[in-house]
């Protein structure tokens, strides 16, 4: 009883990281396809950065805050950019990417 339970929670777990993984993907990639409007990259953005942190996904954390800079660049909203470069750039530090 204790393998089958265990291998019914090991499928369980695989299908809703596999759910998780899939939308960030799809929010990752619909922002990055709306960029040229950064008000509604913002909005995709957001959803995309819960996501990561909902599965505490550093390098997705770290790559995501750095588009978010981006988009508020593009908004000359340069204080909030800045927040989110340094973010990123800390996450980044953080794990050994930088």
């Amino acid at each position: 009883a204790n393998r089958s339970t265990f291998f019914k929670f090991s499928l369980f777990f695989i299908f809703i990281l596999t759910q998780s993984l899939t939308k960030i993907g799809l929010v990752f990639t619909a922002f990055l396809s709306a960029k040229n409007n950064p008000i509604i990259s913002l909005e995709y953005a957001q959803k995309a950065l819960d996501y990561a942190e909902g599965l505490n996904d550093l390098n997705q954390i770290a790559s995501i805050n750095n588009y978010i800079g981006v988009f508020q660049r593009k908004l000359n909203r340069y204080a909030v950019s800045i927040e989110y470069y340094l973010k990123a750039m800390n996450v980044a530090v953080a794990t050994g990417n930088i």
